[in-house]
């Protein structure tokens, strides 16, 4: 099952190194803002964000034997 989340990206463009990745991640609708300083720490941020969704989506599609990704009677 596809899941939408949808998140803001704010960058912060320092004049003196334009071509630094730094900014704020923040989850909406609710959720903290986090901060990342480079592309690593901005793609580790991602995946953390999006980790609770992926567990709900894949309870979502466990049956009642406990076996994950069937979606129904085999």
């Amino acid at each position: 099952m596809r899941t939408v989340r949808t998140f803001i990206l704010r960058l912060l463009v320092d004049p003196s190194e334009p071509a630094a990745l730094r900014g704020v991640l923040q989850p909406i609708p609710e959720g903290a803002a986090q901060s990342f300083t480079d592309a690593r720490e901005l793609l580790a941020t991602l995946r953390n964000a999006i980790a609770p969704a992926e567990t709900a989506a894949t309870d979502q599609i466990s049956d009642a034997s406990g076996e994950v990704g069937t979606h129904g009677p085999t």
